[in-house]
């Protein structure tokens, strides 16, 4: 079988089954992506990573595997980047005015460029994601050039009519001495909401401005079974070729319905090659395997052992 180890070069190199081997405990120092035939980060649609962050490389509309809790996210870009799977995400600020801006800097990757909202205790900034969609976290970066206006507690709100908000967590960032992205989780994930908005309660300071650098959403994505040893499949949204609840991820960018030949949605299918990957596991050893399936015209599918 195909090793990949951490730290190696990631690149598939033939077919067959395979494993990518992580130290104990399943979790990694930065991230670890695995590729396409031709070698290009993301394009089997899945990127396998830590909770210490999300790699940069990739593509929109890839998931994302997070190796602490063993589930499985897909991020929503706001501001001017448009998503995968809508045309536009947009981002509006509601409350006060900006001491700074404009909102594009909440979305250009820096934690230098920010908006800054002149009430510490009551600004915020709302999120359109043009449907409901099921929130399981989000990440907020704070612009560390003025530590005492980043924003420390929080609430995190949702609507569907930007009437009716509710709260669906709250939390208190970290001291901002680094421009480390901090992740919050919403456990358990709740009601699918339209609109999303940070609101700002403190800052870590007197300073009467709160300011931040990044705020992004990410999607809550089902998967089968518990992730563990025996784990399950990763799962995206029903599918239309298959079943009611057959979960193939159709509703995503990049990857495909289900081949008539796996018609349970288990798999994610690379845009790049005519390759399927199936039953993917997480053992207790800390290591994932997979078996790939492949086919020449991306219809009728073999399984290489």
């Amino acid at each position: 079988p195909l090793t990949i180890k951490d730290g190696g070069v990631t690149v598939i190199t033939g077919d067959g089954a395979g494993v990518i081997d992580f130290p104990a405990g399943a979790t990694v120092s930065g991230s670890q992506v695995l590729d396409g035939e031709d070698g290009t980060d993301g394009q089997d649609g899945i990127t396998w990573t830590s909770y210490s962050g999300i790699p940069s490389g990739g593509r929109a509309d890839d998931l994302h595997l997070d190796f602490t809790d063993y589930s499985v996210y897909k991020k929503h870009y706001i501001g001017t980047t448009a998503s995968s799977r809508y045309n536009t995400v947009s981002m509006t600020h509601v409350s006060n005015s900006f001491d700074f801006g404009p909102l594009s800097n909440l979305s250009d990757g820096s934690p230098v460029s920010a908006a800054s909202i002149n009430n510490k205790t009551s600004g915020w900034v709302s999120i359109d994601l043009e449907m409901p969609i099921r929130v399981s976290r989000v990440m907020f970066r704070p612009r560390t050039t003025y530590p005492q206006r980043c924003i420390k507690d929080f609430d995190i709100e949702a609507s569907n009519n930007e009437i009716d908000w509710v709260g669906v967590h709250s939390g208190t960032t970290a001291s901002p001495s680094s421009s480390t992205n901090q992740y919050f989780d919403i456990t358990p994930p709740g009601t699918a909401y339209r609109y999303w908005r940070f609101v700002s309660r403190s800052t870590h300071d007197a300073d009467y401005r709160c300011q931040f650098a990044s705020f992004e959403l990410y999607e809550y994505i089902t998967t089968s079974t518990t992730w563990g040893d025996p784990a399950g499949n990763i799962k995206g949204a029903d599918g239309v070729a298959g079943t009611d609840g057959d979960d193939a991820p159709t509703t995503f960018s990049g990857l495909s319905d289900t081949p008539p030949v796996y018609d349970d949605g288990k798999y994610l299918k690379s845009t790049a090659s005519g390759i399927v990957y199936e039953d993917i596991v997480l053992t207790s050893s800390g290591t994932v395997q997979w078996k790939l399936n492949v086919s020449d015209d991306g219809t009728l599918y073999t399984t290489e052992v």
